[in-house]
């Protein structure tokens, strides 16, 4: 009597298991996703397909202590935990009717599977399950700043792991700053903001904050691109999608673009005027200060191309505003009360790799605000 009790207990407790189980499957879809896609390969007999031995432990699940891991220093970030060493003894299933272990059927591989950076091109991950087979993989990514969502695929390796097996899997960096990710399942080429979320098994960074130089417009789009840059003063407010000229000599930017003055001409000015119809217009550098004759210069692939400038004060009038783009005259005129910035649209092509704007003879007191430029196609035969 005592004895059929206790089995219609077990019973009942193990319905109730399955029952919690289904509901957390049902509720999981990242899981449901994930054991379709990439965890599979669970056997049932204790011999995995792709071995030609049967597992020596088959019938229950065991992996032993990492007591050989010790001498591997780990610098992950803070908030990754080292758990490579923790009493790995695995779970396993129980059968009601004999009380014995039985095989693994279901995949598991936030307990199965453990990783550890060995430095900082290779991570070591080692499989637990005695059944089941995962796909994992490393990956570099470049950083151009903080956010994880910039992040741009520089190399990968995806691979498949067995049983019991422990595998070293590597990749190569960039020469700037980076985000190594190991993960199990599919790789991802586009970072979301939550990055590998619960598929992640280890991740650090290198290089520090020696961020990844970003890729001219021209790269990506060869044949449709243009470029807005503002002058204005460093720490003044930047305009929507426009890059910065705050009056630095020639060299690269961080933007990936190569642009600037023949020398540096820090004449920056932030008007905050009522009367500028925008920040682009509120903010200006001058040219021609203390007697100095600068221009301006952006590296450009030889084409041509459908040049914008705007040029004006909102403060004062006593300029003459006389500007060239690669030697086209684009503006011509003359200020007052009424009349205080000027624009104008030239097109021109750029032989030289570089496009030039200089002050035109008879200019006084020149003051650039902004410059669009369009490419509208290759040189002329």
């Amino acid at each position: 009597m005592y004895r059929v009790i206790a089995v219609l207990v077990v019973l009942l407790l193990s319905a109730l298991a399955n029952l919690a189980v289904a509901q957390g499957l049902m509720t999981d879809t990242l899981s449901i996703v994930t054991r379709v896609n990439y965890l599979e390969h669970c056997t049932s007999d204790g011999v995995h397909p792709d071995y030609d031995q049967p597992d020596p432990y088959s019938g229950y699940l065991f992996s032993g202590n990492d007591d050989d891991d010790d001498d591997i220093e780990d610098d992950d970030d803070a908030d990754d935990d080292d758990d490579w060493n923790e009493d790995d003894e695995a779970f396993a299933f129980f059968s009601i009717t004999s009380g014995n272990q039985t095989p693994q059927t279901e995949p598991d591989p936030e307990h199965d599977l453990k990783a550890k950076k060995v430095n900082k091109y290779t991570g070591r991950i080692r499989n637990k399950s005695d059944y089941c087979k995962y796909q994992v993989g490393i990956a570099s990514y470049k950083r151009f700043d903080n956010v994880v969502a910039n992040e741009e695929l520089f190399d990968w390796k995806t691979q498949w792991i067995l049983p019991n097996q422990e595998t070293y899997i590597s990749v190569t960096l960039p020469n700037c700053a980076a985000h190594v990710y190991m993960f199990y399942g599919d790789l991802i080429v586009d970072m979301p903001s939550q990055g590998y979320g619960d598929r992640l098994l280890r991740k650090w960074k290198v290089n520090g904050n020696n961020y990844c130089p970003q890729d001219p417009p021209w790269e990506d789009s060869p044949n449709d691109f243009s470029i807005h840059i503002n002058f204005q003063p460093k720490n003044a407010p930047q305009y929507q999608s426009y890059e910065v000229d705050s009056g630095n000599k020639f060299g690269y930017r961080d933007n990936g673009l190569h642009y600037g003055w023949n020398q540096n001409n820090h004449h920056a000015k932030d008007r905050n005027s009522s009367l500028s119809q925008d920040q682009r217009y509120d903010t200006l550098i001058e040219t021609q200060l203390g007697n100095q004759n600068r221009y301006w210069e952006i590296e450009l692939p030889n084409g041509v191309y459908d040049v914008h400038v705007v040029m004006g004060d909102a403060t004062k009038f006593n300029s003459v505003y006389r500007l060239d783009v690669e030697g086209q005259t684009v503006i011509d005129g003359t200020p007052n009360s009424g009349m205080r910035w000027f624009e104008g649209v030239v097109i021109v092509e750029v032989e030289d790799g570089r496009l030039t704007l200089t002050n035109t003879p008879g200019s006084d007191d020149n003051k650039i605000n902004y410059i669009d430029i369009e490419y509208v196609g290759p040189p002329t035969p």
